[in-house]
């Protein structure tokens, strides 16, 4: 439902490219930091490998991830 492609996994985290959304971002980075929460980034990746227009939440709890993207994105996870 997402168009989730080009999955990614780092040491703590992942990354992936995101579908068509209202706020035109095509990757999303979850990154799990030394707090034991996360950060989540959203940018527009151009066709050269560049990132442009970055939005991050910094600090988000396991249950926030999925309200965060679905607010973020206009996209939702589940029917």
């Amino acid at each position: 439902m997402t168009g989730a492609k080009n999955m990614v996994s780092f040491e703590k985290g992942i990354g992936m490219r995101i579908g068509r959304n209202k706020t035109n971002a095509n990757y999303m980075e979850i990154t799990l930091n030394d707090l034991d929460l996360y950060d989540i980034t959203f940018a527009k990746v151009t066709k050269m490998g560049e990132m442009k227009s970055m939005k991050g939440y910094d600090n988000v709890y396991n249950d926030m991830l999925v309200s965060i993207f679905e607010s973020h994105t206009g996209m939702y996870t589940s029917l």
